[in-house]
């Protein structure tokens, strides 16, 4: 908190500045901790977007490997919210209102309008963020570092949000960010759950698991342990290892609530529009008796056999680049961390099509390393 913002003056009975809600119990002046007693906290229940697996006013994160259909989840979440319409399995009702949907990967109106058509949801209510128009009038993609204010202009605008969807989550975090290390990627989420806890809506990250040796499902998340650790719930996507065509969904983190019970869902192709455009429709079948943590590390070992080094350095690489363009000696030293050799690293890289490059005018300064579809200014040949 900065120190020109506290009052120096008695509180007494007065709001503590940081702290909604409560009221001070001794003076304040700059450089003094903020404290606040118990019996001035006037306790409250939880409020759940979808009881015990979705809270509103913190941050959640939607967890899986690549295709098992997290972001239909969360398309088919938007749509009953956008009605009103019940939870899965009997789990209560949505409450109605408004959705944002934060989305660097599916484009509108191939994706996900069709796929909330197809779930029955209400397009008027929910609304996606294409990106950001910066102050010289030029495009860019908003990250979560610089741009919050511009959201809580568009919550107060539309007046009636219920959940803010950021899919992928690490798409917005800003270039400098490195999700591996733990205070720079509080220093973003910190402010964004602070933000949550002020709007009173669900705040969800849809994230990747990496494919590392980690014998949590949790620290798989971009083998990041701070985004793991600042999100309040965690609810995981996994495939059936028995029938390939089932999805399991439960809860991995669970520590603010009553455990809920694993569920269960396929997906039925329908057709949905003037134009008869085919789309997934998830189909929810009740409980599943597995828990989805146990069945997420028995996909990794299913997949062992081709989850070589070269494939989990490859995948490690995806993770730590899909934020945007990073220095290479950064990527390299966190790279050896993770266990990853630097011969191993670069054939990954190869595999991946990582484009390495230095910013014009600066050809005497360090090189970055980005995703293909990424936009660079000067190019080299591939690494190898």
């Amino acid at each position: 908190m900065n120190a020109s913002n506290v009052p120096s003056q008695p509180t007494e009975g007065k709001p503590v500045p940081g702290v909604v809600g409560q009221k001070a119990t001794t003076q304040r002046r700059p450089g003094q901790l903020v404290v606040v007693n118990l019996a001035d906290v006037e306790e409250e229940h939880i409020d759940w977007l979808w009881e015990h697996r979705f809270p509103r006013g913190m941050l959640s994160l939607l967890a899986g490997f690549g295709d098992v259909g997290k972001s239909t989840v969360l398309y088919d979440m938007a749509s009953r919210i956008s009605t009103g319409a019940p939870w899965p399995n009997g789990e209560g009702m949505a409450p109605k209102g408004s959705v944002i949907l934060f989305n660097r990967e599916d484009p509108a109106k191939q994706i996900i309008k069709p796929r909330v058509m197809a779930a029955g949801g209400k397009v008027r209510k929910i609304h996606v963020v294409d990106g950001y128009m910066g102050a010289d009038g030029k495009p860019r993609p908003f990250n979560m570092k610089d741009d919050l204010e511009e959201l809580d202009a568009l919550i107060k605008k539309i007046g009636d949000v219920r959940m803010v969807v950021f899919d992928p989550l690490s798409s917005y975090f800003d270039s400098k960010t490195n999700v591996w290390q733990e205070a720079q990627v509080r220093a973003v989420l910190e402010p964004l759950a602070q933000r949550a806890e002020k709007w009173g809506v669900a705040v969800i990250g849809n994230t990747h698991l990496g494919k590392g040796p980690k014998g949590n499902a949790n620290l798989n998340i971009l083998n990041s342990v701070g985004i793991s650790n600042l999100a309040r719930m965690i609810q995981m996507i996994v495939k059936d290892e028995s029938d390939k065509e089932l999805r399991i969904f439960g809860p991995t983190k669970k520590n603010i609530t009553t455990p809920m019970p694993s569920l269960q869902f396929r997906f039925e192709s329908v057709r949905v529009g003037k134009k008869q455009i085919e789309a997934p429709k998830i189909v929810w079948d009740g409980e599943n008796g597995a828990d989805v943590e146990d069945e997420v590390m028995r996909s990794q070992d299913a997949k062992k056999g081709k989850n070589t080094a070269r494939a989990r350095a490859g995948e490690f690489i995806k993770g730590v680049l899909s934020g945007g363009p990073k220095l290479s000696a950064e990527v390299f030293e966190a790279a050896e961390k993770a266990g990853h050799s630097e011969k191993t690293l670069r054939r990954a890289m190869e595999d991946v099509q990582v484009l390495d490059y230095k910013e014009k005018g600066k050809m005497d300064g360090q090189w970055w390393l980005t995703l293909p579809a990424q936009t660079v200014t000067e190019r080299r040949a591939p690494l190898n």
